[in-house]
């Protein structure tokens, strides 16, 4: 569910972004993943890109199945002509 420039969901098989009941809501793709050893929930963190209605979130998950908390990335930085 997004609210406020924030996303929380699932993430699911296949690249697919799910919300508690297994209802699609976008696509995500896991950009880096490192390990937490001694974290008792999962042993490695991943950084993901999930996109939803055409918006860009960008935050982590302990992997398939689990939490994914974001928020809306910033517009990258456009070159302006300079006269």
């Amino acid at each position: 569910m997004a609210i406020n420039g924030e996303i929380a969901a699932y993430l699911g098989e296949n690249g697919q972004l799910v919300d508690w009941h297994g209802n699609v809501l976008g696509t995500y793709k896991v950009v880096s993943r490192w390990r937490t050893p001694g974290w008792a929930i999962s042993g490695h963190m991943c950084a993901v890109h999930a996109t939803v209605d055409g918006v860009l979130y960008k935050g982590r998950a302990a992997g398939v199945q689990m939490l994914f908390r974001g928020k809306v990335a910033a517009l990258p930085m456009r070159k302006t002509k300079v006269n």
